[in-house]
């Protein structure tokens, strides 16, 4: 790819304008240079994305929701104003 990429760029999205709608087409890999040309190396995503995408629909997914489970510590007397207190699960 063309695009002017430095060190850290690695994992930026790579985007392509199609119809005035950005599509994420390319994940930034890595920095290279071709005949004296600095150019960013990446991969296509249509087809590994389409699997991810289908995956995803046809399970509840990698992410699942987790409720927090919160308790709340009220002290009686002279340290009852000193702020948050934590308690670990």
């Amino acid at each position: 790819m063309s695009c002017d990429v430095d060190f850290g760029a690695s994992g930026a999205p790579v985007f392509n304008m199609e119809n005035g709608n950005p599509l994420i087409v390319s994940v930034v890999s890595a920095m290279a240079e071709v005949q004296g040309r600095k150019v960013a190396l990446g991969m296509s995503l249509a087809e590994p994305l389409q699997v991810v995408l289908a995956k995803l629909k046809e399970t509840e997914g990698p992410f699942q929701k987790v409720e927090p489970a919160a308790q709340r510590i009220i002290l009686q007397g002279p340290l009852d104003h000193t702020g948050a207190k934590f308690v670990r699960p």
